[in-house]
């Protein structure tokens, strides 16, 4: 009797272990983890071209495979620069001598932490129990075996009837309202005050905490430069371009006391270039290249800003040409 249970017992659990592996494999599971299903592929090796940053970078970047380049961006939703340094150090290998190695950054992410993300446990998919600040092993056991009952019913419906592939850019509608674009940077903005405690997104006084984490970020930021540096990659910071639904609510001392000045320390005396297009005249009223009314870009954005940054890149001597980039 004992080891009949036994028996069902191991049974059940290689029954369950086999579920959850093909569940792993549908288009339902890769549904809910769009953004970092990339790093479930089959990263290219010789890298010439790679990104870092959150979610603005995950959308500004997402079109290199249209445009044949040998690039890669490691930008996820709402990240934080110590994951970035965690991405680069652990895929470094793959970035090709000579390269060039973008920061994406935006002006909130001066005060981000790792400690504000909401959804961390998308990390244990693909960085090690090292490379994760506050690891939990109920955390990684849920990665590993993700069926619960609640997405035993969208499982079922993948077998039986199939599910559409989605995109990052499957939950948005192809046109938004004029309406709609100012309610969602309103949103925005109200976002970022209320994650950071801001009295608004104007005055350069952030308070104790936000200066503490800019003084964190700083310092990490500059590491991660010296370490391009140290490979023989060209590290760039890169701006991304935002409507000016979105400007509006940003005043210039605080994107001086905060973003400006970040970067600033952090490249002193380091062949760190910049590039800002925050409020580049090409993006402030042509809504039609974000998804959003000015935050995140879409497919015609995002192609028409990155050949924008080769460009410019290009024109200062980084010879970033379809001959040295193109697969």
């Amino acid at each position: 009797m004992i080891i009949l249970i036994f028996s069902i017992l191991v049974l059940g659990f290689i029954v369950f272990l086999a579920v959850n592996s093909i569940y792993k494999g549908t288009v339902a599971y890769k549904n809910t983890h769009l953004a970092i299903n990339k790093f479930n592929d089959i990263i290219p090796n010789n890298l010439q071209l790679v990104n870092f940053g959150s979610t603005y970078a995950m959308y500004a970047f997402n079109c290199y495979d249209d445009l044949k380049l040998n690039a890669f961006n490691f930008a996820l939703d709402a990240q934080s620069l110590e994951i970035d340094d965690k991405l680069l150090r652990k895929y470094s290998s793959k970035i090709a001598p000579g390269a060039t190695v973008i920061f994406g950054l935006a002006a909130c992410v001066t005060y981000y932490r790792y400690s504000m993300a909401s959804d961390k446990s998308r990390y244990y998919e693909f960085l090690t129990k090292q490379d994760i600040p506050d690891y939990s092993i109920v955390k990684a056991i849920r990665c590993l075996f993700p069926l619960s009952l609640g997405r035993l019913k969208s499982f079922v419906a993948t077998i039986v009837k199939g599910q559409d592939v989605k995109t990052i850019y499957s939950d948005y509608p192809s046109q938004v309202t004029q309406e709609k674009m100012v309610a969602n940077m309103r949103g925005m903005a109200d976002g970022w005050i209320n994650l950071f405690h801001l009295k608004d997104l104007k005055q350069e006084d952030t308070g104790i905490t936000n200066l503490e984490n800019k003084t964190f970020n700083t310092s990490l930021l500059r590491t991660m430069f010296e370490y391009c540096l140290n490979k023989g990659w060209n590290p760039v910071v890169v701006i991304p371009p935002f409507s000016d639904i979105l400007n509006q609510y940003f005043g210039e001392d605080f994107i001086a006391s905060s973003l400006n000045d970040m970067i600033c320390q952090a490249r002193r005396n380091l062949n760190v270039e910049m590039l800002d297009y925050r409020m580049h005249p090409a993006f402030q009223q042509d809504y039609g290249l974000f998804l959003d009314g000015g935050f995140r870009l879409n497919k015609r954005g995002s192609e028409k800003f990155v050949k924008l940054v080769l460009r410019d890149l290009n024109t200062k001597g980084y010879n970033l040409t379809n001959s040295s980039i193109r697969c």
